[in-house]
């Protein structure tokens, strides 16, 4: 793939076991997440990053097998000399959404973040 000089792309993959199973039926976790920057002005970036995931589930728990969430999110970073700001959108299917409840919950998120450079 051609990527201008002025943008970046990180791509992660993830697995692991899940050995404390503590209020949840886990038996392995997995995700990708990929994210693209691409530099506007030395003092301005636009990204773009997408994760998956899928869950591996007890296969003693009835109705219930594997589970997948996924996060799209968009925005524009600001960079200054005493900190950072982002500006961003994003959409996110979490599996479990809600710690008493075995049902995904999904949402819009608008927001900024501050960060330090």
């Amino acid at each position: 793939m051609f990527l201008p000089r002025q943008s970046a792309i990180d791509v992660s993959l993830e697995y692991g076991r899940v050995v404390q199973h503590t209020f949840v039926d886990y038996t392995w976790t997995s995700q990708v997440t990929i994210r693209l920057d691409r530099t506007l002005w030395p003092s301005a970036h636009v990204f773009a990053s997408g994760s998956g995931g899928l869950v591996g589930v007890e296969r003693a728990v009835v109705n219930r097998g594997r589970q997948t969430g996924a996060r799209a999110e968009g925005g524009v970073r600001f960079l200054r000399e005493r900190g950072i700001v982002d500006f961003f959108s994003a959409y996110e299917r979490r599996v479990d959404g809600h710690p008493t409840s075995r049902q995904p919950a999904s949402w819009f998120e608008f927001g900024f973040r501050l960060g330090a450079p």
